[in-house]
């Protein structure tokens, strides 16, 4: 008789988030796959409702077993089998806003779980950016203060940490904070083969009107203080950049939200969910902060994180921290290149893109292969 492989997660996700983890009709040969979720504990009707307004209806998970309360979820994991697993997507929102009440109730009740790692702190680099260095290592120590002052369940061993990269496996090795220790590749990249290069420069979008994501959370802050004239710059960066290099910008979106007027992007090619393949074949990339840019280390791109002055200070320091930790360059004001007063720098430094790829995520041992496919086979392989 087969057993149950739980994917839990506790707040509402789409289907893009869940299958860069895991594929939505993964078959096991041990195990029934099904999707619990304690979004309904964790958030209003109405939250749920705002942060899927501009989402496909085709990108929304259906088939999931969804909790009204708290008793509700802890008479589920009562009653679980001791041959079922728990894999833990994202529990996030119960950490930081509900003191861990998932932990206290998997240790009651005995469930075992598997947890995925946090990303691992990247190096700050000095050599490219003091100050901003010196102001991600003080946000590190306040957040690191703030957590020590939460009531959370620390002392929580799960049965399984998933972890990705040299430093991730170094750091729980020389404390362990699970049972065992499963080593993949990060999610955050596509390790299928290589690409050929074509002649486009790929654009990773952010969305320019709405965070579903920042919306969830209460941030209401705009991604700019002016759309029109970011929009305005935006495309005279692009016009500038075909034009020195002869390649076509293309722009890539999520699929996770409507599709944009192509009039706003100068009537480029737009692209939907397509952003990792789109990176493994350009010459460039641009982009601002987005995870997805980490795809260009292994595949060897150029990149250029790009701020502009309608950006919160915030945001413009988040987009500088990208670019020296993963592309050990600067990043650049759209303003100043228009203006004639920025270089592009297009080089890349190989070495320095061979150790970020390896020691956070994916490492020397393993083959390149992705997140997925390689969780499947361990989960198929388990031994609790």
């Amino acid at each position: 008789m087969k057993k149950n492989l739980y994917i839990y997660f506790d707040q509402p996700t789409g289907l893009f988030q869940i299958e860069k983890k895991i594929k939505i009709n993964s078959s096991f040969k041990n195990y029934n796959l099904k999707y619990i979720s304690t979004e309904k504990i964790n958030y209003s009707n109405k939250d749920i409702k705002k942060y899927y307004k501009f989402t496909p209806i085709k990108e929304i998970l259906k088939k999931k077993i969804e909790f009204k309360n708290f008793k509700e979820f802890e008479i589920f994991l009562k009653n679980l089998s001791q041959d079922d697993i728990l894999l833990v997507l994202g529990r996030s929102t119960t950490e930081n806003k509900h003191n861990s009440y998932d932990l206290d109730l998997f240790e009651k009740h005995n469930v075992k779980t598997i947890i995925i790692a946090k990303d691992t702190w990247i190096k700050s680099n000095f050599k490219k950016s003091i100050l901003v260095s010196l102001i991600r290592l003080i946000n590190k120590f306040v957040q690191s203060l703030k957590k020590s002052l939460k009531k959370n369940n620390e002392n929580y061993i799960p049965n399984f940490l998933i972890g990705s990269g040299e430093q991730a496996k170094k750091i729980f090795f020389n404390n362990p904070t699970a049972q065992n220790y499963i080593d993949l590749p990060s999610f955050w990249i596509d390790f299928s083969k290589k690409k050929r290069k074509n002649k486009v420069i790929t654009y990773v979008d952010e969305s320019i009107f709405y965070s579903r994501d920042l919306t969830l959370h209460g941030d209401n802050r705009e991604k700019s203080s002016n759309t029109n004239k970011f929009l305005k710059d935006l495309n005279k960066f692009f016009d500038l950049i075909e034009e020195s290099t002869n390649f076509k910008v293309v722009i890539s979106c999520s699929k996770k939200h409507k599709k944009y007027d192509k009039k706003i992007f100068g009537n480029r090619k737009i692209f939907y969910g397509k952003t990792l393949d789109l990176i493994s074949k350009s010459k460039i990339t641009l982009g601002h902060s987005s995870e997805a840019l980490s795809q260009a280390i292994y595949n060897e791109v150029p990149v250029l994180c790009l701020r502009h002055k309608t950006f919160d200070l915030e945001r413009n320091l988040t987009i500088e921290v990208k670019s020296t930790k993963l592309f050990n360059k600067n990043s650049i004001f759209i303003e100043n290149f228009i203006e004639n007063r920025d270089k592009l720098d297009l080089s890349i430094d190989k070495r320095f893109y061979k150790k970020v790829l390896h020691d956070y995520f994916i490492s020397q041992n393993l083959k390149f292969e992705n997140f997925s496919k390689k969780l499947k086979s361990e989960i198929e392989n388990l031994e609790i």
